[in-house]
């Protein structure tokens, strides 16, 4: 068992920089989606978004193995979460102009 996790582990440490980058971007959108104290400013988390979808895209074309499948699957992630994040202030803004109507 531990072989498997050692091999993952080297796997992973072989990743593209970018593709760690990527990766983190997803994160710290998640983290801004979070932040309800904080207002987050959409135009802050749209090029996280866009900056995100652009490295994951550039490094699955350029990548294989695991590596890709990470690059393949996050992208499909932050497009998720940004739609969802849409639906969500939509919704807001649309609670927001029913209350004043």
């Amino acid at each position: 068992m531990s072989d498997i996790n050692e091999d993952l582990i080297n796997k992973v440490r072989k990743f593209d920089p970018l593709t760690f980058v990527g990766v983190g971007l997803i994160f710290i959108f998640l983290i801004f989606c979070f932040i309800y104290n904080l207002t987050v400013r959409w135009w802050l988390m749209v090029p996280i978004a866009i900056a995100s979808v652009v490295l994951l895209n550039k490094r699955k074309n350029e990548s294989s193995g695991i590596e890709k499948q990470v690059c393949i699957y996050g992208k499909w992630v932050i497009i998720g979460i940004f739609i969802i994040r849409d639906i969500v202030i939509s919704h807001k803004i649309a609670a927001i102009l029913d209350f004043f109507q």
